[in-house]
């Protein structure tokens, strides 16, 4: 009982004490899966352009086919209620102790003046591609852009 009582204390210690680095998941996905990286900060309970982005580009067939082939998709979503929701390819992250210190992290490397806002990076790193505000573009017009821009 005492040892898993030891255990359980280790396992809980290590999963709230240590910070997750959202983007340095995503590129080490990216790079395993041959793919570049989309981080898209957005507010999709409040934003009209956010939701117009998610509506008519990022939830189009087209673009989560190309999606899927080419792309580890890290989504910011600043709730209403000032809460934010990182997923990646659609599975939240769990929120530990340094949740917000990480989120703060991401924002922090990709300033940007509203949402949404979107970035492509290659699974280097490299910065291939922003966009601020809805794209005034069908999806397939955003996929080739991408594609020019990712080299696929």
């Amino acid at each position: 009982m005492k040892k898993l009582f030891i255990l359980l204390s280790i396992v809980l210690f290590a999963s709230t004490t240590f910070a997750t680095d959202f983007l340095a998941d995503a590129l080490a996905k990216a790079k395993k899966e041959n793919k570049a990286v989309m981080v898209i900060f957005s507010g999709l309970e409040w934003c009209p352009p956010c939701q117009m982005f998610d509506r008519y580009i990022i939830k189009s067939e087209q673009f989560k086919n190309f999606a899927k082939a080419n792309l580890v998709m890290l989504e910011v979503d600043t709730k209403r209620t000032r809460k934010t929701v990182v997923s990646m390819d659609g599975k939240d992250f769990p929120q530990n102790a340094t949740y917000i210190a990480d989120v703060d992290t991401l924002q922090n490397k990709y300033p940007h003046r509203g949402v949404p806002y979107a970035v492509v990076v290659k699974s280097d790193g490299t910065l291939v591609y922003e966009q601020l505000g809805c794209p005034r573009a069908s999806a397939q017009e955003f996929i080739d852009t991408l594609k020019t821009k990712i080299g696929k």
